[in-house]
């Protein structure tokens, strides 16, 4: 999930900008803000001109050129860390969550570093149930594992968990239905068939 927010030095801005006209500011603002809400793509050249008219305007040379763009390196540290930050805060209160959930003889623990990965790439997990959690991490940590497989975005991710939890039919019995996939080999989530009833023995005159 993008962190809505970065944190935005006035005393640094100032001294950087301080030889700029109104209109420069303006402009070289609304690249910064631009760069966070592209990230990690970079400022297409085609937008610098559009904002800043000309190449050749001094706001341009605050930031950097590459074959893929344009981008200021301090909002780019700025963006990692706030982005490191929020990711860190998540993870512990997962944590505390977890402490509070576990007992001495049935301990739940999830796959810490399938977690990290996922929150790497901007996906949130406040949204489960801490009693799904360690079933679900296993499955996110077999399925990446086994096949190279791994949801792409928030949304994927959200509709997976609500497939687990109702294939599941209850936090109790998420690992059992975490056995059952991977004792199957599937690659993604499906119902378990309930087994046909048995015939044979009974007598078509019943």
């Amino acid at each position: 999930m993008k962190n809505p927010a970065v944190l935005f030095y006035t005393g640094d801005f100032l001294t950087g900008t301080v030889l700029f006209t109104d209109e420069q500011v303006g402009q070289y603002i609304k690249l910064l803000c631009v760069q966070h809400q592209l990230y990690p793509n970079f400022i297409p050249e085609s937008y610098v001109l559009t904002i800043c008219k000309t190449l050749d305007n001094p706001v341009v040379k605050k930031f950097l050129k590459t074959t893929l763009g344009y981008y200021n390196d301090r909002m780019r540290i700025e963006i990692e860390r706030r982005n490191n930050f929020c990711n860190s805060r998540s993870l512990n209160r997962l944590n505390k969550k977890q402490t509070k959930a576990e007992t001495p003889e049935t301990p739940k623990k999830y796959n810490i570093d399938i977690l990290d990965f996922y929150h790497k790439r901007g996906i949130d997990f406040e949204f489960i149930d801490v009693d799904y959690l360690p079933a679900f991490s296993e499955f996110l940590e077999y399925k990446k594992r086994e096949f190279n497989d791994t949801y792409k975005s928030q949304k994927t991710v959200v509709i997976a968990f609500e497939k687990f939890k109702e294939y599941s039919g209850s936090a109790e019995n998420s690992s059992e239905y975490l056995k059952s996939i991977i004792a199957n080999r599937w690659r993604g989530l499906f119902p378990i068939k309930s087994k046909k009833k048995d015939f044979r023995n009974e007598s078509d005159f019943n």
